[in-house]
C-alpha cells in the first residue's frame, strides 16, 4: 500500500514527467513488439546509383526500443534517488549517462539499420549524447538543482524572484560541467574499448584537383 501511495503522491506532484515516463515505456514495448514482427532485412532500390541499400527495419525499431528503454531507467533511478541522497543523485547521473550513452552506441554497431561510414558514427555519438543530455535535464534537472542549492525538492513556495538569474547562471555552469564531463567518459570509453571499424571519426574532404 505504501508503494502505491509514492506513486499516487508523485503523479500529483509531476503529472507530466510521469505520464511522459509510463507512455515512454509503452512506447519502447510497442516497438519492440514490431521489431520482433518485421522482417529481418529490406533492401530499398536506389534510383540514382542503380542499387540497392541495405536497410533492417527490425534493427532500428529493436535500437529505439533499447534506448528509450534504458534513458527512462537511468534518469528516473536518478529521480527518485534524488529524493532521498541529493548529492549522491547528482554524481552518479555522470556515469549513469555515460554508460546510457555507452551501450546504445555498441548496440547501434551490432543490430545496424542500415550501413554506417564514420562520419555517420560520429552524427549517431553525438546525436545519443544530446538527446541523453534532454532526457536528464528534463526529468532530473530540478531535483539536482535543489540539492546544488541547498533547497528541498518539495519546496514550492520559496520566493526567487529575486535570485532567478543568478540560479539560471549556476544552473548553466553546472549543465557544462556536468555535459563536459558525460562527453568525455562517453568519448573515452568508445575509443579504447571499441573496435576501430566503430570508431567515429570524422572523415577528410579530399578536394579533386
Amino acid at each position: 500500500m505504501t508503494l502505491l501511495s509514492n506513486a499516487k503522491n508523485e503523479f500529483r506532484k509531476s503529472p507530466i514527467i510521469v505520464s511522459c515516463t509510463a507512455g515512454g515505456f509503452i512506447v519502447a514495448i510497442l516497438m519492440l513488439s514490431f521489431a520482433l514482427k518485421s522482417p529481418t532485412t529490406a533492401n530499398i532500390s536506389n534510383s540514382i546509383k542503380s542499387s540497392e541499400v541495405f536497410f533492417s527495419i527490425k534493427n532500428l525499431l529493436f535500437c529505439l526500443a533499447y534506448y528509450v528503454f534504458i534513458s527512462l531507467s537511468g534518469t528516473s533511478l536518478i529521480r527518485v534517488l534524488s529524493k532521498y541522497y541529493g548529492f549522491t543523485a547528482t554524481f552518479l547521473s555522470i556515469p549513469v549517462a555515460v554508460i546510457i550513452n555507452f551501450s546504445t552506441y555498441i548496440t547501434i554497431n551490432i543490430l545496424p539499420p542500415t550501413l554506417f561510414s564514420k562520419s555517420q558514427l560520429l552524427q549517431i555519438s553525438d546525436s545519443i549524447y544530446w538527446c541523453t543530455l534532454i532526457l536528464f535535464v528534463a526529468f532530473c534537472g530540478k531535483a539536482i538543482m535543489s540539492t546544488i542549492l541547498g533547497k528541498p525538492n518539495d519546496d514550492e513556495s520559496t520566493n526567487i524572484g529575486d535570485s532567478v538569474g543568478a540560479i539560471l547562471v549556476i544552473f548553466l555552469i553546472c549543465l557544462l560541467v556536468w555535459g563536459k564531463m558525460v562527453s568525455y567518459g562517453q568519448h573515452s570509453l568508445i575509443s579504447s574499448l571499441l573496435p576501430e571499424i566503430w570508431q567515429p571519426i570524422q572523415e577528410e574532404i579530399v578536394q579533386e584537383p
